[in-house]
């Protein structure tokens, strides 16, 4: 059995060779997702089994946004129509035996509070899922429970007593949370996103479901552009803020007479758990003259633009200086 401190280098490691994968353009490394849930995981009424298929709805919709992004790999259909947490518990095992996988995305309680369950049980089985799956030395990211607006107050009890335990739980053990639930319920009645029964998701409801685990398993990098420093006359020293969210990230400056930019400074690589401030040096520049340039970072989840600055540099005739200014 591995043990966390294993488990944590593992998934690091994942890490640095999906990075080589995106820099390379090959696909070296396949990530195996399993997912675990109830009827909204087996895609009802879209199909209507599981039973570790790879089709499914979000299923189809993470396995595009991968691919999109450049992480290949298989993401298999593990719902149960009808399942509760206890359930879930008395299965997991079975679904971490199925094969070997890096990831298992949990996303269970709708039938808990449709059925009665206090919401302390079903944070204490979603508790027992993510310590089994760990201990099998699989990632297990918690998605909040869907939209219920059925009438009872489903929909109150998910949002305001089962989501915030489920989160709590997943926090205090380590684990990332897709926060299903917020992308859903501001237009789940209204777009609407679900299929017409106020329980299941339509097919526009789990793209963004899809998208959600995305973008949990590989947020995008947060990063602002800063000042520039050391102005000469043909060149310039660009600051910006990077954090890379837990990917290995890189970042550059993209810079020119407009905000069109046209340029680009060198890469600098940052490792996924190192964030803070960065310096690059840009060249080739015209004296007198006003340029635009913004910080851009790339990873696994996409690539992110800070906000557009300018300077301009200076010049060798002092005099000429002094009348621009």
């Amino acid at each position: 059995m591995l043990t966390s401190k294993n488990h944590v280098s593992i998934h690091n490691v994942c890490w640095l060779i999906l990075l080589f994968s995106l820099l390379s353009g090959k696909q070296v490394f396949s990530l195996e997702i399993l997912t675990m849930g109830d009827s909204i995981t087996v895609g009802i009424p879209y199909y209507t089994e599981g039973d570790g298929r790879t089709n499914g709805t979000y299923q189809y919709e993470l396995k595009k946004r991968m691919n999109e992004n450049g992480v290949s790999g298989n993401v298999y259909n593990w719902g149960e129509s009808g399942e509760m947490t206890t359930d879930g518990v008395n299965r997991i095992s079975y679904v971490l035996n199925s094969r070997s996988a890096n990831y298992i995305l949990i996303m269970e309680g709708v039938n808990d509070v449709k059925g009665g369950v206090s919401s302390n049980t079903t944070a204490t089985n979603i508790a027992i899922m993510i310590d089994k799956s760990i201990g099998r030395g699989v990632t297990p990211i918690v998605g909040t429970i869907t939209p219920n607006s059925r009438p009872g107050g489903f929909d109150d009890l998910t949002r305001n007593v089962f989501n915030p335990k489920i989160i709590s739980i997943a926090n205090s053990r380590g684990v990332k949370v897709a926060d299903q639930y917020g992308a859903l319920r501001p237009g789940w009645t209204s777009v609407p996103l679900h299929y017409g029964d106020d329980l299941h998701p339509n097919r526009t409801g789990y793209a963004i479901i899809g998208n959600t685990w995305f973008r949990t398993m590989f947020p995008v990098p947060e990063v602002s552009t800063g000042s520039a420093e050391n102005i000469r006359a043909t060149s310039a020293i660009a600051t910006g803020y990077v954090d890379p969210n837990g990917s290995s990230t890189q970042a550059y400056f993209q810079y020119g007479k407009s905000n069109e930019y046209g340029d680009s400074s060198e890469v600098n690589n940052i490792a996924a758990q190192n964030n803070g401030n960065i310096q690059i040096l840009l060249t080739g520049l015209e004296q007198f003259t006003i340029y635009h340039y913004r910080i851009t970072a790339t990873n696994s989840g996409g690539t992110v633009y800070g906000e557009d600055r300018t300077f301009r540099t200076v010049g060798t005739l002092p005099w000429l200086q002094i009348l621009l200014e």
